[in-house]
């Protein structure tokens, strides 16, 4: 329900919303990324600050070209764009686009 709504609400403002179920998302795509938020039936939109990943080798001795270099090696794939906290114009393009979702969501009463 969340996500549905979440989707409804972002074409509603004009957003692009890509959903195939049928492709993964590529992590090479990272730097294509503006947003990412996780959806939920209690919070509605969360937004994603950083994305981790384990830190990979390249060590081929074992033919295993990419394991992980120990259990706690990890490094930021992606991180959000910072927004200024002052600004909280609904409908100023310098916000993050999530919370212009949440608003219109509950504005709508859902």
């Amino acid at each position: 329900y969340a996500r549905d709504l979440v989707i409804s609400c972002a074409e509603m403002r004009g957003l692009q919303v890509e959903v195939d179920n049928t492709h993964p998302i590529k992590l090479s795509d990272a730097p294509l990324w503006e947003e990412a938020f996780i959806t939920s039936s209690v919070s509605i939109i969360k937004p994603i600050e950083k994305i981790y990943i384990p830190t990979l080798s390249s060590d081929d001795s074992d033919n295993n070209p990419s394991r992980c270099v120990d259990g706690n090696s990890m490094h930021v794939l992606w991180s959000a764009k910072e927004y200024s906290e002052n600004n909280d114009d609904s409908e100023n393009d310098l916000q993050p686009k999530w919370k212009a979702i949440y608003r219109e969501i509950m504005k709508a009463g859902y």
